[in-house]
């Protein structure tokens, strides 16, 4: 599945933010493909940084609402995302953690 485009963002804010660039990140964000597309590269690969951007997607509820909006966007994700949850739901049901 393909990484959404809220990884991309959070990651492309937080190296401009670390990089001290001037400017409208959300702009740069935007109109900067090249920018985006080397600062995921750079988040897929460094595992610390992927952690740091996930941990804070998902203490967001609006983030965790769009992530989950994007996984259900397609008929892949949305299977993927419903065995997750069945499987939450039976862990929950036997008294296990998921």
């Amino acid at each position: 599945m393909k990484a959404g485009w809220i990884g991309r963002a959070l990651a492309a804010t937080a190296l401009l933010v670390l990089a001290g660039c001037g400017g409208d990140v959300a702009t740069e964000i935007r109109t900067n493909a090249p920018l985006r597309d080397r600062v995921m590269e750079t988040m897929l690969h460094d595992k610390s940084s992927a952690q740091y951007v996930l941990m804070r997607i998902g203490t967001n509820p609006d983030a965790v609402d769009l992530v989950l909006q994007t996984a259900a966007s397609d008929s892949v994700g949305r299977e993927h995302l419903m065995t997750l949850l069945k499987g939450m739901q039976m862990a929950l049901k036997a008294g296990t953690k998921p």
